[in-house]
């Protein structure tokens, strides 16, 4: 049930007049926390969650030491260069043992990011039809399952297979837009605060890039292996999911609370004069309720901007990769 309050507002030429604005609802879970706790408590989770869980991939040349000390792909390699990279101590264990095991290593990040610039579209869609809860729930699902995968792959070392790379990283990749997605919903709960969730999601998003740079110190400096690493950011993915989860609205939840404020718009607006027919044609939506998800996804501008991504994605990756060569090569001034 929604509380509504009332707050006399001047007009553009002076007069007053009356705003009724209704209680953003909440979930099931959140009944007994007021509004201006649930409103810090979103803010919070919009950006930690992000943050935890939304970009790690776009860190991943942060956690390339981790991965080569862990000896992954470490199978790829001859093996008169595993045994010589296997026999190495301190900082050399940190570099690569062959040209295909760095190779590999390109090849994963490339992927691991085209994942998660392309799956946006189906998350935007996701949302729509299902709602925020389904959103996250989906991310939570792939992120935990990577995480799961890279802790087994982290404690299996050099004899880990290197499927387990290849489905771990992707996975991640792929949860991150879920969560971004359904933490800007919070700002449709509470549009007060849109202008405030919208910017720290979007910041999040780009600093979660330092996760995996956490990692590297967590494991270069504390001494902790990938497995444990892994382990105990999949049980604080969960924790932080979880409670993001509990505050998000179902999808009948949202439909509700949007048509109490439409009702609520519709109120103040009657005396205003109408929409005029050209502007009437021009708010048509341009897919129809039938259309299904492939229908959307083969539009030619969606896959023009899956192409884009995918360029992009691969123009940074050869500059990461080929731009820091020479310089590594230059002799110390």
């Amino acid at each position: 049930m929604s509380v509504r309050t009332s707050r006399r507002s001047a007009g553009l030429l002076g007069s007053e007049y009356e705003v009724s604005i209704a209680a953003p609802p909440a979930s099931h879970c959140c009944t007994g926390i007021s509004a201006f706790r649930r409103q810090v408590a979103s803010c919070t989770l919009a950006g930690l969650s992000v943050f935890t869980l939304g970009g790690l991939c776009f860190g991943f040349d942060s956690v390339y030491p981790v991965l080569y000390s862990s000896g992954a792909f470490l199978d790829l390699c001859a093996a008169d260069e595993a045994a010589a990279c296997a026999a190495r101590s301190g900082e050399e264990r940190q570099r690569s043992c062959c040209k295909a095991q760095a190779s590999s290593f390109v090849s994963l990040s490339s992927v691991s990011l085209f994942a998660a610039d392309g799956v946006m579209v189906a998350y935007g869609e996701l949302m729509d039809r299902r709602g925020a809860r389904w959103c996250i729930s989906v991310a939570l699902c792939l992120v935990c399952t990577g995480l799961a995968l890279l802790s087994i792959a982290g404690s299996l070392g050099a004899s880990s297979p290197a499927a387990l790379w290849w489905i771990a990283f992707p996975l991640i990749g792929l949860a991150g837009p879920g969560v971004f997605m359904a933490a800007l919903s919070f700002g449709e709960l509470f549009p007060n605060l849109e202008s405030v969730i919208a910017p720290l999601a979007a910041s999040m998003f780009d600093g979660s890039a330092f996760v995996f740079l956490l990692w590297k110190l967590l494991f270069l400096r504390a001494g902790l292996p990938l497995s444990a690493i892994a382990a105990a950011w999949l049980f604080l993915s969960v924790l932080v999911g979880g409670s993001t989860w509990s505050l998000l609205l179902s999808k009948r939840q949202t439909e509700g609370m949007r048509a109490e404020r439409e009702a609520s718009f519709a109120e103040r607006v009657d005396e205003r004069a109408p929409v005029s027919e050209p502007a009437l044609r021009a708010a048509v939506v341009w897919h129809s309720e039938g259309d299904g998800l492939r229908q959307l996804l083969c539009r030619t501008d969606s896959l023009l901007l899956l192409l884009f991504m995918c360029t992009a994605n691969l123009n940074q990756t050869f500059y990461l990769e080929t731009l820091p060569r020479p310089l590594r090569a230059r002799p110390p001034a």
